[in-house]
């Protein structure tokens, strides 16, 4: 923030307090009711005057939390860091996704992974019927109640079933990665949710992608790193977003897919008949993610989801100019909390030092640095 803004951090400006979020799914537990009925206005008429949150993660489709601004994911996580693919001569008909067992929105509590030991009795199976069959029927009886990503298992599992009836390939190939599935006892009972290992490079080469979103409701870098493959996206549509899902479009990006999966057969059985229309959408998807991938793009990118948020955030800020420690606890305190822990000094000629140790602060310890200094967190 000192580069980008260097006139608004010199040694006698007033002080900045931002409000940052950081993590898979904003903690926003006494909103849950809100949250699970996904509203399209806000949770609390107080939120449109809230203090924004800068939120470096996955945030709402919705405006639930108008004062909620979707940041770019932290880490290696940007579009600048996508690894290029290699152009395939011809991508196999399948649709692919290749995930971790994770769940899915744990705020909403909808949705379950299915525990083995309550659909066989005492465990065990019937060596009499098929296995994979077996498996795969009780499984859909229960399929609303599902996670999506063992939705996608489950609709694998009939896919094959169909496959192995009428000779040809199946089409879903929608599965856990070997040492990814939490219950193994489903594989062992002929369940065929693992699937072998795949990288990006091997992805890359089937025709068809889904994003199915994990325990924040979205993929992160895994939806930028399907748009950039030569295949066509079959994007999972959440509550939940990313910053980047601004910046794309349905039927122009990628073709929309619903939170339970029950549109998938049909879209795919589109993209399959309008082959021509898919393609130009695939290719659409990729030279959007090149672009990004590019210094020109990227700084386009930058501009457009860090450096204008802040730009409102820094000038709709209004200063407390409080001068001493005593009336920024008391500020802090009115907040919420009645102790806070200063963990890193900034001043204007030494930059920002993180500070060794924790050190308790309230109105009765005033010796060390001021508290409009510090970046703050309670404890």
């Amino acid at each position: 923030m000192r580069t980008a803004f260097p006139d608004r951090f010199t040694p006698d400006s007033s002080e900045l307090v931002l409000a940052i979020e950081a993590g898979e799914y904003p903690d926003v537990m006494p909103y849950r009711v809100c949250v699970v009925k996904n509203l399209d206005a806000p949770c609390n008429k107080k939120l449109l005057t809230a203090a924004p949150v800068l939120a470096f993660g996955s945030t709402f489709a919705k405006p639930m939390f108008p004062n909620m601004i979707g940041m770019p994911m932290p880490g290696r996580r940007s579009a600048h860091s996508l690894v290029n693919i290699p152009i395939q001569p011809q991508l196999k008909p399948q649709l692919v996704w290749r995930g971790t067992d994770f769940n899915f929105i744990s705020i909403q509590k909808a949705h379950e992974r299915p525990k083995f030991e309550n659909y066989y009795a005492q465990g065990e199976t019937d060596p009499s019927v098929d296995q994979h069959e077996a498996a795969t029927a009780m499984l859909k009886q229960h399929f609303s109640k599902l996670l999506p990503r063992w939705q996608g298992a489950v609709l694998t599992a009939e896919s094959e079933i169909e496959a192995r009836r009428t000779n040809t390939l199946p089409k879903l190939n929608m599965k856990f990665p070997i040492g990814k599935l939490k219950d193994a006892k489903w594989a062992e009972a002929g369940f065929p949710g693992i699937g072998e290992r795949m990288d990006k490079s091997e992805l890359a080469t089937y025709k068809y992608h889904i994003d199915i979103g994990g325990g924040g409701g979205t993929t992160w870098t895994g939806t930028m790193d399907k748009l950039k493959m030569p295949g066509l996206l079959f994007h999972h549509k959440t509550v939940a977003k990313d910053y980047i899902h601004d910046d794309i479009q349905p039927w122009v990006h990628y073709v929309p897919v619903e939170a339970d999966l029950s549109d998938l057969m049909e879209k795919l059985e589109w993209a399959e008949s309008h082959q021509a229309e898919a393609r130009e959408i695939a290719e659409n998807a990729t030279r959007f993610m090149n672009k990004l991938s590019e210094p020109e793009g990227f700084e386009e990118l930058f501009v457009q989801h860090m450096i204008k948020p802040l730009v409102k955030v820094i000038e709709a800020y209004q200063p407390m100019n409080l001068r001493n420690d005593v009336a920024w606890s008391r500020a802090f305190q009115s907040l919420g909390g009645d102790q806070w822990t200063p963990l890193i000094e900034c001043t204007a000629h030494d930059g920002c030092q993180e500070l060794e140790g924790t050190k308790k602060y309230d109105d009765r310890d005033t010796t060390h640095t001021p508290l409009g200094q510090l970046k703050w967190g309670g404890h």
